[in-house]
């Protein structure tokens, strides 16, 4: 069963229209061209506009030939996109409130009408104001207020955005808004420290508000877009965020910096699976045993670049990896998640990141959401174990549980029978050897033992637990993924092998575990 979290057009894509925009530095204009895509991409014709923003379009344009999309043609300039799109109304707004941008997406999304910063772009492209939300309201929450009376009942009721709604040190955020523009999206923030000072932010009443939106006018369990941190202050931040979604009981894809996502969310459900471990090692005496997890797998936008880097270096096929895949690919971007079934190095594994089938704290998860919060809990728990099974995932990396043979744990274990390991994320560190392993009802969660964030210490680290003869003889070895390249990753794998370490994938590690722990 795919669940009703991403709208599938029912139209058949066949063929793109390409602007290629990297010489466009203006971000006003940028936003333009992410509205007009967005308008184009939802009627769900057999064509759409695809916009390349960096090197990585380029190649996935490649991809999408592979299928069989024909390129229909290359577009000029902005005016050419405009002149296909055939939109000339306009929905402008300025810095007054500080959440201007998000308000004036949904506006523009449920009247059809292009996104427009810079008011000199209307003479510039011949453009009509339909709506001028410049200075109409005195803060944040009141324009959240307004658009929910007069566009909310267009709102997509299936999906949120928690997106930035200027530029900051960290985020020019224009590559979203074509996918919340098509979708009609609810989109909103929740302005940090450095904010404060801003027209019409209010952190308290903003985070009061926007909690019993998410909890009264949403269902529990429909994904959340964008991400809550853009730079240090800006936004709630990852924990913060993270907190107010999942007491709200919703779930974050990180997608903020993920471009097209009009055009990728257009085709079918990926039919494709990744390939099933089956075990066959026997745990020698006295042996370490050690799998790799490498992080950050929940952000589907490192799928776009990251980790395509990665996978296409060949220097990861030599030692056994456990990578993190944002469940929800496969209906997100199906040509990308299949590129990555296509191209899983030989012995390596993939698994659901992080907490589920988005990303949550599932310590928090419901609790702010009255009546049907556990029954909210239970069903994010349900809807775990069917992304795992439609994608041919076998274990979780998961956050934000608790400590060892807490409630959280159990719950996870009992209510995602797919998964046949469960590997600890950042925070949940085993407090002693007999935390490490967790065994339970045949499959077996793994706290965090060996840190080797750092590369520089990566090594030590290693020896040092090799050299302990308390130390657990299986553990997981998490992988800050932003820390590594593949030559450092490749290098680590190497020392840890000639330390007498066995690399192994998580369900081979659950596997080897079982049979020291019945």
């Amino acid at each position: 069963m795919i669940p009703p979290l991403l709208a599938i057009a029912p139209a058949t894509l066949s063929k793109v229209w390409v602007l290629d925009a990297r010489e466009i530095k203006s971000y006003q204009e940028r936003l333009l061209i992410a509205s007009a895509q967005g308008l184009f991409n939802r009627r769900g014709l057999n064509e759409g506009v695809y916009i390349i923003s960096d090197g990585y379009d380029e190649d996935w344009l490649k991809e999408l030939r592979a299928r069989k999309i024909r390129v229909a043609g290359r577009l000029a300039s902005t005016r050419e996109l405009l002149d296909k799109v055939g939109v000339k109304s306009a929905v402008v707004f300025g810095d007054a409130p500080s959440h201007s941008g998000d308000l004036a997406t949904m506006v523009a999304a449920c009247e059809d009408s292009l996104l427009v910063a810079d008011p000199a772009l209307i003479a510039t492209y011949d453009l009509n104001i339909k709506k001028d939300l410049r200075k109409q309201f005195a803060t944040n929450v009141e324009g959240y207020k307004w658009v929910l009376a007069n566009y909310g009942a267009q709102l997509d009721p299936k999906a949120v955005s928690f997106t930035v709604p200027f530029v900051t040190q960290t985020h020019r955020p224009y590559e979203l808004r074509d996918f919340q523009i098509s979708r009609k999206m609810f989109t909103f923030w929740i302005s940090g420290s450095d904010e404060k000072d801003l027209p019409g932010a209010d952190r308290p009443a903003e985070e009061s508000y926007i909690r019993e939106v998410l909890t009264t006018k949403f269902d529990p369990n429909i994904p959340v877009y964008g991400y809550p941190w853009s730079g240090d202050t800006f936004g709630p931040g990852e924990w913060d965020g993270i907190t107010i979604l999942s007491e709200s009981s919703k779930f974050l894809i990180p997608t903020d910096n993920f471009t097209n996502l009009s055009l990728w969310n257009r085709f079918p459900p990926s039919t494709k699976r990744f390939p099933t471990t089956k075990p066959t090692m026997k745990a020698k005496p006295g042996a370490r045993y050690a799998a790799f997890v490498m992080s950050d797998g929940d952000n589907a936008c490192t799928f776009r670049n990251f980790f395509f880097d990665y996978w296409r270096s060949g220097k990861v096929d030599r030692v056994p990896m456990g990578w993190t895949m944002a469940p929800t690919l496969r209906e997100l971007a199906p040509p990308i998640y299949d590129w990555y079934v296509d191209h899983l190095p030989k012995g390596h594994s993939v698994g659901s990141g992080v907490s589920g089938i988005g990303y949550c704290s599932l310590e928090n998860y419901g609790k702010g959401s009255g009546r049907f919060g556990e029954a909210a809990y239970r069903d994010f728990l349900r809807m775990t174990d069917e992304s795992l099974q439609r994608n041919g995932f076998e274990w979780s990396w998961i956050m934000r549980y608790g400590r060892f043979g807490g409630k959280y744990i159990k719950d996870f274990l009992t209510g995602v029978p797919t998964a046949k390991a469960v590997m600890g994320g950042y925070g949940n560190v085993a407090r002693n050897a007999g935390e490490a392993i967790e065994p339970m009802n045949g499959r077996v969660a793994f706290h965090n033992w060996v840190d080797i964030g750092n590369p520089k210490e990566a090594v030590g680290r290693l020896q040092a637990w090799m050299n302990d003869p308390n130390g657990p003889r299986f553990t997981g070895i998490f992988i800050l993924n932003w820390n590594y390249s593949p030559d450092q990753l490749k290098e680590v794998a190497e020392a840890g092998k000639k330390l007498g370490i066995t690399w192994v994938t998580p369900v081979e590690l659950a596997h080897l575990a079982q049979q020291a722990n019945p």
